[in-house]
């Protein structure tokens, strides 16, 4: 027997049918690292790569020029874009 059909059949609420599949599916994710691993390789490595060189790009321009990039008054750096 399917485990939704099991799951009504013990008078389980709809929604509650839907939340434990959903807490299945998660904790899959979580012990089947092909699930959640990136199809293309270094994604995260290549993207942490550009915010960190845009970030200091707008450094460097504020330096420069003395004028904001983003043409807002706000933090006086943008070394939150920079990474660890």
């Amino acid at each position: 027997m399917p485990p939704i059909r099991l799951l009504r059949k013990r008078q389980f609420s709809l929604v509650e049918v839907v939340l434990v599949l959903a807490l299945v599916v998660s904790l899959s994710a979580l012990v089947v690292p092909g699930m959640t691993r990136s199809v293309i390789p270094d994604l995260e490595g290549r993207a942490a790569r550009q915010l960190s060189a845009i970030g200091k790009g707008l450094t460097r321009y504020r330096r420069e020029t003395g004028r904001n990039p983003c043409g807002f008054r706000g933090t006086p750096s943008y070394g939150w874009l920079h990474g660890p």
